[in-house]
């Protein structure tokens, strides 16, 4: 039935209205709601034709729901930093920093339905300073594109082909077991003990000291790594949330050197219950990293002779030299991965594993030793050959 200011007639998908001005408003409902084309039509046809077009992206997996697309970047941006729960504190804090000073000002206020490959790249190529920190700028908006993509936002992320700055290897100097002595030597106290711990397990710095002493079982020369040790946005030592990037749970195995090693530690802490920290500070709470960075690694770089290399080892480079050691004595990728905490193959084998200079040193050995020996089988089979019987 036809009124006088209107007529609704239903479509195969959706259906389409006749207005009082004569023109024609197509709607749909889908994922639970009902949706308005964005404009009215001047026919019918015209708004089938919508509706088919619609109908058709939805079965193609391409289609987007038109009011989360109207989001900006800055936004969908803020939905993003909250939607991850394991993320740590310190890394929330840098990808808000990352985002409020180097991608909301150009792009936050763009809806990211609208956001190009073409605006991505100019931005990118705005950016200045070292190549690991504009990969890190440029994760931060992938991450936002991604995250709206696949809630289903924006029919397609535009990060697709960006440019970015070669990736190149951090020219640092690979610690030496010497040079693990060295320092372990010269760190006051008990501290030593955690310099042992890092050189034998290569845990991060926030996993050594973030172990309590239910952690550590001696009678089974193993440790349980369990929340990572943080930092908030003022520096305070903090718990990070289970399952982070700084502590993924895991259980590592010890030799009994450091088991011994341990259990004269925990014998001389004041605080022995189980959920006393391992490695305290003064007061028996957990240690400031700026404060142990400070007071006990620097001090024991610069009476290890350490101090002079650039750029200044810090202890991530026990953890560098740990499995440095690993991959070159034939560990297999797996385990290597579990004792590291790393998701990835890549990570462990091309962020931090380093050609080891002993390893290396066998190699060129052990290249030498056959073309020495093709060199001699060469020299005799010319010493035996017609010139060499000639001149007899």
């Amino acid at each position: 039935m036809t009124s006088s200011t209107s007529t609704r007639r239903r479509s195969d998908f959706g259906s389409v209205r006749e207005l009082p001005s004569g023109r024609f408003r197509a709607t749909y409902r889908t994922c639970g709601s009902e949706h308005t084309a964005p404009t009215t039509f001047r026919t019918k046809t015209d708004a089938k034709r919508f509706l088919a077009s619609v109908r058709a992206s939805i079965d193609k997996g391409t289609w987007s729901d038109p009011r989360f697309g109207k989001l900006t970047v800055e936004e969908v941006g803020e939905h993003w930093l909250a939607s991850n729960p394991n993320k740590a504190h310190t890394t929330v804090a840098r990808d808000t920093s990352i985002l409020k000073n180097h991608v909301y000002p150009k792009l936050g206020r763009i809806q990211i339905r609208q956001l190009t490959r073409f605006q991505i790249q100019t931005l990118v190529n705005e950016w200045s300073g070292a190549w690991t920190t504009i990969h890190r700028q440029y994760r931060c908006v992938s991450a936002i594109c991604t995250y709206a993509a696949e809630n289903g936002w924006i029919p397609r992320n535009p990060c697709v082909g960006i440019q970015l700055p070669e990736c190149l290897p951090a020219d640092r100097h690979l610690l030496s077991s010497e040079d693990t002595l060295r320092i372990a030597g010269a760190v006051p106290g008990y501290h030593s003990t955690a310099i042992w711990t890092f050189a034998e397990t290569g845990c991060r710095w926030g996993e050594v000291y973030g172990l309590r002493i239910r952690n550590v079982n001696l009678a089974e020369f193993t440790i349980q790594i369990e929340l990572g040790l943080t930092r908030d946005p003022k520096g305070a030592p903090i718990l990070g949330r289970r399952g982070s990037r700084k502590a993924r749970p895991r259980t590592l195995a010890m030799t009994p050197w450091l088991a011994a090693l341990l259990q004269q530690h925990i014998e001389s802490l004041e605080h022995q219950g189980p959920d006393a920290w391992l490695f305290p500070d003064s007061t028996g709470g957990p240690v400031r990293y700026s404060n142990w960075r400070r007071r006990v690694w620097l001090p024991a770089l610069a009476e290890s002779g350490l101090d002079a290399v650039k750029p200044l080892p810090g202890p991530h480079d026990l953890r560098r030299l740990n499995v440095t050691q690993l991959a070159a004595s034939g560990v297999d990728l797996r385990t290597l991965m579990n004792r590291m905490g790393h998701k990835t193959a890549k990570l462990a084998l091309e962020v931090y594993a380093r050609a080891d200079p002993v390893a290396d040193r066998a190699a060129a050995d052990t290249i030498g030793s056959h073309v020495l020996d093709a060199m001699s089988h060469m020299e005799r089979t010319e010493s035996s050959g017609p010139e060499s019987e000639s001149g007899k």
